[in-house]
């Protein structure tokens, strides 16, 4: 009998993230959540090194900054304390959504990405080049914020403060109050600085649902259930290559038990970031990996993106030695880009 379990409480703050290195469909689903299970609130750490894509009736929709879910039901969006902004990029999302910014509140303390963060990051020689970064100036936007430079938060930012409500949102009395909240995170698990496979090849903030509610101030009585999207096959990020098409960068690697492939070797088209453009690094299924996301996130409800690039039977036996190292209480499968081409999968 399929699952009819809500796929947000009501009253409480859920998070939905990834559980590999990003990529995976984070929002194609936050736009199918959004159209069965709306939230009242949704709230974001993004920076625009990372992007969520969703494809409804034939339009694409990517954001850098303001989650899909707030985007799809026009409801308060919050880029809370752990969000990098770059001014020109929400804006921009903002006019090119419809979205009102009367709806957008932003978190004071949010990190900016000036002129000077992008510049840092963009030069071959630094340090963002030699783990290829996507140079987005993310990193060092957040950097400038630690080092407490007075034009790196979103309080001391005219062009924010002109266009946007700066202030601090009390989610926590939201939730209290009955209001249903979802948090959509950036990247992926295996990217975080502290939790990533490989430093330096990481990302510049942590990658958990803890760093998620604490980003958002979120006390634990008030935490509903997690929503983790995976891929059949994982990616990351492709090499930075100079003009000549030489490495100058690494991406860093894949998990021992994976196996890192071509994009003929899947029959597919070459898949491209969001982002950066380049052509994306694939690798067969970790269970490694999954077996140490799941023993720490513990994800409620599983999302596990590109069946479509499996065969019926290969795609079933991958299935079925996942849920023999854990078991949601629900699991999605998603066979194309479209969120109609999500189904639920009868545990």
């Amino acid at each position: 009998m399929a699952n009819t379990t809500p796929l947000l409480p009501q009253g409480k703050v859920s998070v939905l993230c990834d559980g590999q290195f990003g990529s995976t469909g984070k929002g194609s689903f936050a736009a199918y959540i959004a159209q069965h299970c709306p939230p009242d609130i949704t709230t974001s750490n993004a920076a625009p090194n990372a992007g969520h894509t969703a494809v409804i009736g034939g339009k694409t929709i990517i954001t850098k900054h303001l989650p899909i879910a707030g985007v799809l039901c026009g409801t308060p969006i919050y880029l809370n304390a752990g969000a990098r902004i770059d001014p020109d990029i929400l804006l921009e999302e903002c006019a090119k959504y419809g979205v009102d910014r009367e709806l957008v509140t932003i978190h004071p303390r949010a990190a900016v990405i000036t002129p000077k963060s992008r510049s840092e990051e963009q030069s071959n020689a630094s340090t963002y080049a030699k783990v290829a970064s996507t140079q987005s100036g993310a990193g060092s936007a957040l950097a400038r914020k630690v080092m407490r430079h007075s034009d790196a938060v979103a309080e001391n930012c005219s062009k924010l403060t002109a266009h946007f409500k700066v202030a601090k949102l009390d989610l926590n009395a939201e939730a209290a109050a009955g209001k249903t909240i979802l948090i959509e995170m950036p990247q992926g698990y295996g990217l975080g600085i502290n939790e990533g496979l490989a430093f330096p090849h990481c990302t510049s903030h942590s990658i958990t649902v803890p760093q998620a509610l604490a980003d958002a101030n979120i006390h634990p009585k008030h935490f509903g259930q997690t929503l983790m999207t995976l891929r059949t096959y994982p990616i990351r990020v492709g090499h930075l290559k100079d003009n000549s098409g030489n490495i100058i960068g690494e991406s860093g690697a894949f998990y021992p038990d994976s196996t890192e492939l071509t994009w003929a070797d899947l029959n597919q088209e070459p898949e491209k970031t969001t982002n950066t453009k380049r052509v994306r690094r694939v690798a067969t299924f970790s269970f490694e990996q999954y077996a140490e996301v799941m023993a720490q996130a513990m994800p409620e409800v599983l999302f596990l993106n590109f069946a479509n690039y499996c065969k019926e039977a290969e795609l079933e036996e991958l299935i079925q030695k996942m849920l023999k190292i854990y078991t949601p209480k629900q699991l999605y499968l998603g066979f194309g880009p479209k969120v109609t081409d999500i189904q639920p999968y009868e545990l």
